[in-house]
Order: C-alpha cells, then sequence, then structure tokens
C-alpha cells in the first residue's frame, strides 16, 4: 500500500482525482484483501492527497459493512 500511495501522484496531472475502494473488514482476515483500517488509508494517502469524501458504498449482501470509499484530490 505504501509503493502505491506514494507513485501514485506520478500518474496524475495537477489537481488529479481517483476514487477508490477498501476492503476494512474482508470476509477472510488472512487476504487477500488484506484488511486495513481507514486510519490507515488516512495517513497513507494524506501526504500527497486531500480527502475530498468518504462513504460506506451500496454493497452486494456478503460486503456489507466491509468496503469504504475514499474520494482523493492530488495536493
Amino acid at each position: 500500500r505504501a509503493a502505491y500511495a506514494d507513485a501514485l501522484p506520478q500518474w496524475l496531472g495537477p489537481g488529479g482525482q481517483f476514487v477508490a475502494i477498501h476492503y476494512l473488514n474482508p470476509a477472510a482476515p488472512e487476504g487477500p484483501p488484506f484488511p486495513c483500517s481507514r486510519e490507515e488509508i488516512l495517513t497513507r494517502f494524506g501526504r500527497h492527497f486531500e480527502l475530498v469524501a468518504d462513504w460506506q458504498p451500496r454493497s452486494w449482501e456478503s460486503r456489507v459493512g466491509r468496503e469504504w470509499m475514499f474520494w482523493w484530490r492530488l495536493r
């Protein structure tokens, strides 16, 4: 995750934006997908990006409460 968060700014133009979904509580904690916390995501991506919004998306029944959406803008 750290390498991805550090590389992403190189792929976006000035003011670039991206939306990502993260599995905060996957069905199989040993992964993949591997669990993470909202705080971890905010810390990793917040170094290069401003958080525009975040929310729990409408999900398939088996994924309710396991996914979180983040909308970011390059600083």
